[in-house]
């Protein structure tokens, strides 16, 4: 595995999420704080789904997301978006480092 820190971005109407994954132990912080903590239920369990699908590979690293601008579904969205393994930068460009 490398150690390669990744940096990606992700927008959503008016926010803007920044992500950095980092080798680490699968902890997700988004503006300082763990995702579990982060704002209603629902937004995090849309945040954590591309985490689900991602697997196993997730828990090899840790995940930190800085959000503004615009509101609680679109801080959300592109907090998601940042990190989706489909199409997502970061989770892409980490899983091409495992090759």
């Amino acid at each position: 595995m490398t150690n390669k820190v990744i940096h990606t971005k992700g927008k959503r109407k008016k926010a803007i999420a920044r992500a950095t994954l980092i080798p680490g132990k699968g902890r997700v912080r988004i503006n300082g704080q763990s995702l579990e903590h982060f704002s209603s239920n629902y937004l995090r369990l849309r945040i954590s789904e591309p985490l689900l699908l991602a697997g196993e590979m997730v828990k090899a690293f840790d995940v930190m997301v800085t959000v503004n601008g615009g509101g609680a579904n679109g801080q959300a969205d592109a907090s998601r978006l940042a990190r989706k393994p489909n199409d997502s930068k970061a989770l892409a460009a980490r899983q091409k480092s495992y090759r």
